[in-house]
């Protein structure tokens, strides 16, 4: 069973940006927010970081990285992400 944790951009960003080769000693854009996707005993295997939020064009980007081999990108995760 998964869980979600939202808002602690603080801990999501840094995670997800360590997972991102591209993103390694750079990290990730200012978060507007973050959830984070953890496993039954509570350890974060993935998350999405919003960022780059432009409300005059209606836009915002999502960052997202995951433990490899973890099963993580459910119906109910992308519910979440796009709720």
């Amino acid at each position: 069973m998964l869980g979600y944790v939202y808002d602690r951009p603080e801990i999501i960003a840094p995670f997800v940006a360590s997972l991102i080769p591209d993103c390694h000693g750079r990290g990730l854009p200012k978060a507007s927010a973050a959830i984070g996707v953890i496993d039954s005993d509570g350890r974060l295997i993935a998350g999405l970081v919003y960022h780059g939020y432009q409300p005059e064009a209606g836009v915002i980007e999502i960052s997202g990285a995951a433990l490899p081999g973890k099963y993580w990108m459910t119906r109910e995760t992308l519910r979440q992400m796009y709720g």
